[in-house]
């Protein structure tokens, strides 16, 4: 204040001797001060240059308007005056502006002309000016390099934003706990209470065979797994035709009316056997091959319930049990064992796209809804590069994608018990990276559209083809070769493939699979982080 005061005093006491002296008449009529007659001088505001009045008007054009300003003019003298006031109030760290602004008003009144004012100059050597190669270099670096003020303001911004909205952030965390919970429940079983048509000829009444006679047949139909298979008990063909038709059943089996002495006849007379004992021993079988999955289970089943039933005869006859074996004898296999489920063949898959997907859905359209609220166009005007926003995107999700890895995994492995062969550590460092490439991919989906509604159809127009192609569902070897060469370019594919043989063959590092399990996806990552940036840096502020 006692700065200001003085420079108000001072300013007052140049004004009025200014009104001591005698005004010379303008060309126009107007007033002028007799002082800028070929004089030159400049008021000084705490040992700055505040103002520098000459009289050449032709050298600044600016001045020369500002000279046409007559003192009746209410806006000048208005100006004037608060120029002169000492109790004007002015901000301590703006009396070097204020100065100049109060100096150049009363200048005006007078009819001074106004030159730009003297800026300070720093004591010591002045700062060389940068060539342009440098002034590129240091252009591109901060564009590029991250500050870490900046960042971590950034980071602080997408947290609070992610934690205000707690219900979203509690349902983005457990979603794929859900989804892998749903996905064993559905396909880790064998199909259950499948209804079959019996058509015995060989029992004695309709409805049971067991416990009459000791027919081969009654031994058959007992080895059949009851849990899988319901047999419905049928007096004729035709009528449990009618409901395999009506959709009532899966199929039937028919056994013949001598099947225990045509096939006693057949063991016998293995060279000498007739048509009769051939047809006789012999049990059809038709199922409805609409539905595969549950047809080829059910084939399966009949055949093994028969070579059981073999052994059984042969137990009776006191016979070795090897006779009733096929010839190929299929041995403990090298991985996996032989009631692999087809839950544990698509587990790996599943986790690749729940990963991946996941991420790029959450991430593409929480960015494209930030985009439209205006918080990323108030981020550049903050002086956030695109850089720093990415990265503080994909800071802030990734932890998310930790806590969604971690339930996942939990769920799966100790929940629902699919087994894992190999390491740990590498199941979880691929599904991390899995999601780590979503997210990037998500960032270039957001930078290219606007809105949620084009996110949302590109988001689901590549799940479903990343899913049929990647090897989730049908081994890549048996797709056609176009579609073979289109599979071997998604990251998904090879994390798939990756993942199955690091949990079903317990493959490690030294396995060329596993390491383009985690080599192809980062790669991904990185091209698609910096494509996300240059489409970023290229749109500029049309966010």
């Amino acid at each position: 204040y006692a700065k200001l005061a003085g420079s108000s005093a001072s300013l007052s006491s140049v004004n009025r001797e200014r009104e001591g002296n005698e005004p010379s008449q303008h060309p126009n009529g107007r007033s002028l001060s007799a002082r800028n007659k070929g004089k030159s001088g400049s008021k000084m505001f705490g040992g700055v240059p505040a103002m520098s009045v000459i009289s050449t008007s032709s050298k600044y054009p600016l001045a020369t308007s500002y000279n046409n300003l007559s003192t009746d003019n209410p806006l000048a003298t208005s100006y004037n005056n608060l120029a002169t006031d000492n109790h004007a109030y002015v901000p301590e760290e703006g009396h070097q502006n204020f100065a100049m602004s109060t100096t150049s008003l009363s200048s005006i009144n007078h009819g001074d002309e106004i030159v730009p004012p003297v800026r300070s100059i720093r004591r010591g050597t002045p700062r060389k000016p940068l060539s342009k190669g440098k002034e590129a270099y240091y252009r591109i670096r901060r564009q590029l390099v991250p500050t870490r003020n900046v960042l971590h303001a950034t980071l602080v911004k997408n947290f609070l934003t992610m934690f205000r909205n707690l219900m979203a952030l509690i349902f983005e965390i457990i979603l794929p706990p859900i989804q892998i919970s749903l996905f064993c429940m559905a396909m880790s079983g064998h199909p259950r209470d499948v209804p079959v048509g019996i058509i015995n000829h060989e029992a004695v009444n309709d409805t049971f065979t067991c416990g009459v006679n000791d027919d081969f047949s009654c031994m058959f139909l007992n080895r059949l797994d009851k849990e899988m298979i319901k047999q419905v008990h049928y007096k004729s063909l035709d009528e449990a035709e009618r409901d395999v038709l009506d959709g009532k059943s899966w199929g039937t089996i028919e056994i013949p009316k001598l099947f225990t002495q045509s096939t006693i006849d057949r063991f016998l007379s293995v060279t000498e056997a007739d048509n009769a004992t051939i047809d006789g021993s012999t049990i059809e079988v038709r199922l409805d091959m609409a539905s595969q999955p549950v047809s080829l289970t059910l084939q399966d089943n009949i055949y093994r319930s028969f070579q059981l039933f073999l052994k059984d005869v042969m137990d009776i006859y006191e016979l070795d049990h090897r006779l009733a074996d096929l010839p190929i004898q299929v041995g403990k296999p090298y991985f996996g064992h032989n009631e692999i489920s087809f839950a544990e063949y698509v587990a790996p898959g599943t986790l690749v796209v729940i990963f991946y997907f996941m991420a790029v859905g959450l991430t593409a359209l929480g960015f494209v809804l930030e985009k439209r609220q205006g918080l990323i166009e108030r981020a550049y005007v903050a002086g956030v590069t695109g850089m720093e926003i990415l990265l503080a995107y994909l800071v802030t999700h990734l932890y998310v994608l930790i806590l969604q890895v971690a339930m996942t995994l939990v769920f799966l492995l100790v929940v629902f018990e699919i087994p894992n062969q190999g390491s740990l550590f590498l199941l979880i460092v691929i599904s991390l990276i899995q999601g780590l490439s979503g997210m990037t991919f998500g960032l270039v989906i957001s930078a290219l559209c606007d809105d949620e509604t084009t996110t949302i159809t590109v988001v689901l127009g590549t799940f479903l083809p990343c899913m049929m192609l990647c090897g989730m569902l049908w081994p890549t070897e048996a797709m056609l070769v176009p579609l073979n060469y289109i599979s071997q370019v998604l990251p998904q594919t090879y994390a798939t493939i990756g993942l199955r043989d690091l949990m079903s063959r317990g493959f490690g590092l030294e396995r060329l699979s596993v390491v383009l399990a985690l080599v192809v996806p980062s790669i991904y990552a990185i091209l698609q982080g910096l494509l996300a940036g240059i489409i970023i840096w290229a749109r500029g502020t049309g966010f």
